[in-house]
């Protein structure tokens, strides 16, 4: 990615492009941002593909007015089979509701909160940003979802546009998907302690997934049997999706409840977890001066 952007660069001098590297995402953010000369923000994570009409669309997007604006994420090709599956479920409104829009092309320019847009593809005012405070340096991940509820309750239209799009590689492993998972699962409940502003709906597979662990201590064997039949019954209804949902095999519908139980655990974590700021380690981050990148001193975070 980072080389589509300095080839873009080299045609368009008013794009200036920051990398932040370290430990802690929401604080590199925040210190890239510091750092920041141009009035619009786009957030770009380093393993995605852009090319020069994204930045114009961006540009005509707040040229109209709507000073935040961000679209899906979709999956680069060529891709593995892994990568195709796990795409396809998150993509699918069955599977993970509202949040599909931010992995698949759908509807039209449209107004809308967290759930349909991602921090890997998002632009602002910067203006906006600062006032705002910033990302929440104790989170990572849900430090966008967090920003973006304030910036909601103080009055902030965020815009979905699905022709704003960007490619990028999805996990490749049962492994990586799987602390994936668990990691978003764990920063939505983070999110709701950290802003003591709580979304029972979207503690669902928590709650499920503990009253069935209660039920196996008591009915083992009728549990397992309910829990099997619910399993099943999921599957099927993925299977009566209609044709515009991403397509998925027998497998792939017999699979996709692993999502939401891996993001049941990564929520039942959460509530472990302390709400203090993340160690930072050591955070650089570097602008593209001619030919090379060039590391940035005496930083300071803007929250």
């Amino acid at each position: 990615m980072v080389t589509d952007l300095v080839a873009i660069a080299s045609a368009r001098p008013d794009l200036e492009i920051l990398l932040a590297v370290g430990s802690n995402p929401s604080r590199q953010r925040n210190l890239a941002v510091a750092q920041a000369r141009g009035e619009i923000l786009v957030f770009l994570d380093s393993d995605c593909r852009v090319d020069e009409a994204h930045f114009t669309r961006i540009a005509a997007h707040l040229a109209a007015g709507r000073d935040f604006v961000g679209g899906p994420v979709l999956l680069e090709a060529p891709a593995e089979p892994n990568e195709i599956l796990f795409q396809s479920f998150f993509a699918h409104p069955a599977v993970t509701g509202p949040s599909s829009a931010r992995y698949r092309v759908h509807g039209e320019l449209r107004p809308c909160d967290d759930a349909g847009l991602i921090l890997c593809n998002l632009a602002v005012r910067r203006e906006i940003f600062r006032v705002s405070g910033g990302f929440d340096e104790r989170l990572y991940p849900n430090e966008e979802n967090e920003w973006m509820a304030r910036l909601q309750a103080g009055g902030q239209v965020l815009w979905h546009d699905p022709a704003l799009t960007v490619r990028r590689p999805q996990r490749k492993s049962w492994g990586e998907f799987s602390r994936t998972l668990i990691g978003y699962g764990r920063g939505r409940t983070r999110q709701s302690r950290v802003s003591r502003q709580g979304n029972l709906p979207r503690q669902i597979p928590a709650m499920g997934l503990v009253l069935f662990l209660l039920a196996l201590l008591v009915r083992p064997w009728l549990t397992l049997k309910i829990g099997l039949l619910g399993w099943l019954s999921y599957a099927a209804v993925l299977r009566m999706a209609p044709r515009s949902y991403p397509p998925l095999s027998i497998l792939g519908m017999l699979l996709a409840p692993t999502l939401p139980l891996f993001y049941a655990v990564g929520q039942i974590q959460g509530f472990f977890d302390g709400t203090k700021k993340r160690p930072s380690g050591e955070v650089r981050v570097f602008r593209w001066e001619g030919d090379d990148f060039l590391a940035l001193d005496d930083m300071t975070s803007i929250s």
